[in-house]
């Protein structure tokens, strides 16, 4: 997604909250999922990671997460290595 231009806005979602987990031990938990392009035309490009807050009972935010640009931290241990 271009980050140059803002997210456009669309419609309010309604999803499902689904069971997962053991149906035969009746360990279940709820499962939310998010798709569509709709998510991306929202700013949520695919590989992106996101931050996930519950602002209260029945209220989750969701933040996209800025990549991590720094090197991976054996090439960063190699480059500040005086040997």
């Amino acid at each position: 997604m271009n980050h140059d231009s803002p997210p456009v806005p669309s419609p309010a979602r309604t999803l499902k909250i689904e069971a997962d987990g053991d149906f035969a031990q009746g360990r279940l938990k709820p499962k939310i999922r998010l798709m569509g392009h709709w998510l991306e035309r929202a700013g949520f490009a695919p590989g992106g990671r996101v931050h996930i807050t519950c602002e209260r009972p029945g209220v989750l935010v969701l933040r996209e997460v800025a990549p991590d640009r720094s090197p991976p931290r054996q090439m960063a241990e190699r480059l500040t290595d005086p040997t």
